[in-house]
């Protein structure tokens, strides 16, 4: 989704038998349901070898075609529940599957405030060592992995609105508005210690810019492996119950990255707003005293999310004139979405 700026520094066709566009070979077809019998919608369904994953339909319906009879593995994901994960003979008489999902349960108490250790020794964390941090780990990756496969699978184009504001040391404000269109599958790539660059934005030289890791980067081994995972447990926020979850940047980056904090609702563990917090401010721009930024999502269709609102506050140390600009924000907002083919 959007990237926000540290603004500190300055065919022909053939004609082919009928039979021949006919899927070879049995179908393997299904529901997701609950345990309540309430249908799941949009699971990921991944049958193997030689199927990719995919979404399941609205109805949590999902179908194989031209599957060689055998023995396969059929793995079931979705967010808040418990995976699914068994083998299966597939044959032309293989029945419709009904597939079961329990939810997650883990043992959570209302967040401690308490300093925050280095991260010395970054990665996901051990199940056996802590399992409630390792299951909504867990979930925490499944929501940034479902995340990637819909942009993967279903591209889009978004319109978001931005509101950019410098606030001067006499308390004065200058707002500048515009719209922009983007896409989804164009977007930068996160790499430790590489979230500030020099590169140019719509040609404002001289200008540093911070490229937000985004929920699908949490899904990157190379995220995981460069961050501590806490679970700090149930906090609120704007009014209601979440599920905290803390990650800390490696202690031996010596290039600025991210601290930040992942909030999931505490029954569907589906994310619902992150904050990030940049390090090594030295390194990053002069004169820049902090840099946070923050994203809200909203389900889009049942049990798939996207980015509602972004915004990013970069805090300027003061000069002496009561015209220097102290601070500079950027709040965007997601006004349309378009997918590239329609939903399942």
């Amino acid at each position: 989704m959007p990237r926000a700026a540290l603004i500190a520094l300055a065919l022909g066709c053939a004609t082919v038998p009928l039979e021949a566009q006919q899927p070879t070979g049995a179908t393997l077809h299904g529901v997701v349901v609950a345990e309540s019998g309430e249908r799941v919608p949009y699971a990921v369904v991944l049958l193997t070898p030689g199927f990719p994953q995919r979404f399941a339909d609205d109805g949590g319906a999902f179908a194989f075609t031209g599957v060689t009879p055998g023995v396969y593995r059929l793995l079931v994901r979705q967010v808040g529940f418990i995976p699914f994960d068994s083998a299966v003979t597939v044959s032309s008489a293989t029945p419709p599957l009904r597939i079961m999902l329990r939810r997650v349960a883990v043992q959570l108490a209302a967040i401690i405030v308490e300093s925050t250790p280095r991260c010395l020794q970054p990665g996901p964390p051990d199940s056996a060592a802590d399992p409630d941090l390792a299951a909504v780990f867990g979930q925490l990756r499944l929501n940034a992995e479902r995340y990637q496969l819909l942009l993967d699978q279903y591209p889009f184009r978004y319109t978001i609105t931005r509101e950019r504001t410098d606030i001067r040391k006499d308390g004065r404000e200058t707002t500048s508005r515009d719209t922009i269109m983007l896409r989804s599958n164009s977007r930068w790539a996160y790499a430790p210690g590489r979230v500030v660059s020099d590169d140019p934005i719509e040609g404002r030289n001289g200008v540093r810019n911070v490229h937000l890791p985004v929920l699908a980067d949490i899904a990157d081994s190379a995220f995981q492996n460069s961050h501590c995972f806490r679970l700090a447990g149930l906090d609120s926020l704007e009014g209601s119950s979440v599920v905290r979850l803390d990650f800390q940047a490696d202690e031996s980056l010596r290039e600025p990255d991210v601290d930040g904090s992942a909030y999931l609702d505490p029954v569907s563990y589906q994310v619902r707003h992150t904050s990030v917090t940049l390090t090594r401010l030295n390194r990053a721009a002069a004169g820049v005293s902090s840099y946070v930024a923050t994203a809200t999502f909203r389900e889009l269709r049942p049990n798939l999310i996207v980015v509602e609102r972004m915004s990013a506050l970069t805090v300027l140390q003061p000069g002496r004139s009561p015209w220097t600009i102290v601070g500079r924000s950027e709040l965007q907002r997601l006004t349309r979405v378009e997918f590239d083919r329609p939903l399942p």
